[in-house]
């Protein structure tokens, strides 16, 4: 049997290898902070974007945003992070899922109200 080197295959690889480098001890004004790992550009895609994302504690992903012309799906790894939805909080679990297809107008970000240090979740989306 032949052990794979994952190092030396552009199709396999861990998502630490592409994680942006950021200062936690810094936390913006607008909260705004991910730290966040392309793996579907490190994997060669154009089309489908893949994303591991760590959300540090007390920050969001972003200001609150609808989709118009990508489809954005999003998958709980680790953690509780709350969904803002449309002016309304969810707390979200491992395991959840949510979707948000392209021009329906539905206003969203993710929020770690937590002092979890690691929150994470993977998300893709058409472009």
């Amino acid at each position: 049997m032949t052990i794979w080197n994952y190092d030396y295959d552009p199709y396999v690889a861990s998502y630490l290898k592409f994680q942006e480098k950021v200062d936690l001890t810094k936390i913006p004004e607008d909260q705004i902070l991910v730290v966040d790992s392309d793996m579907g550009r490190a994997a060669g895609f154009n089309r489908i974007a893949v994303h591991h994302i760590v959300l540090p504690p007390h920050c969001r992903t972003s200001s609150p945003h609808a989709e118009s012309l990508e489809e954005e799906f999003v998958f709980v790894v680790k953690g509780s992070p709350h969904l803002w939805l449309n002016g309304y909080l969810y707390e979200l679990k491992e395991g959840h899922a949510v979707g948000f297809p392209a021009g329906t107008g539905i206003a969203h970000t993710f929020i770690n109200n937590s002092d979890d240090r690691n929150p994470s979740f993977g998300c893709g989306r058409t472009h």
